[in-house]
């Protein structure tokens, strides 16, 4: 009974090892947050470290930015927390090109593309 048990136990680590690995898959990832997390956006004189864990840092000509970011639903959204006159989320469909991320305006224009580093 105790060696049943024991085995069971074995198979069903197994397999939750086995479904971690697949979710861990880039390719499971959407494509817009594989090609921008870890690496910096520049646009101009502004740079944003686009941080796997979430946050966003960096230098604009006003100072300091710090917030979150996310990829919802196609969206590219982001929470500025610094500076506070910035404060607040926004989402924005975007356009992935090679090494550039185009944002698109509500009215569907084109908006700005951001290069990524």
């Amino acid at each position: 009974m105790k060696a049943q048990s024991f085995a069971l136990v074995c198979a069903a680590g197994l397999a939750l090892t086995a479904c971690g690995d697949m979710m861990d898959r880039p390719a499971d990832v959407d494509p817009v947050t594989r090609a921008v997390s870890g690496n910096t956006l520049t646009y101009g004189n502004v740079a944003l470290n686009v941080n796997p864990d979430g946050t966003l840092d960096g230098t604009t000509p006003a100072g300091d930015l710090r917030g979150t970011w996310m990829v919802q639903n196609g969206q590219w959204c982001d929470t500025i927390i610094e500076p506070e006159d910035q404060a607040g989320t926004t989402c924005m469909n975007v356009e992935l090109g090679d090494s550039e991320l185009t944002f698109i305006n509500p009215d569907g224009s084109r908006g700005n593309t951001w290069q990524i580093q």
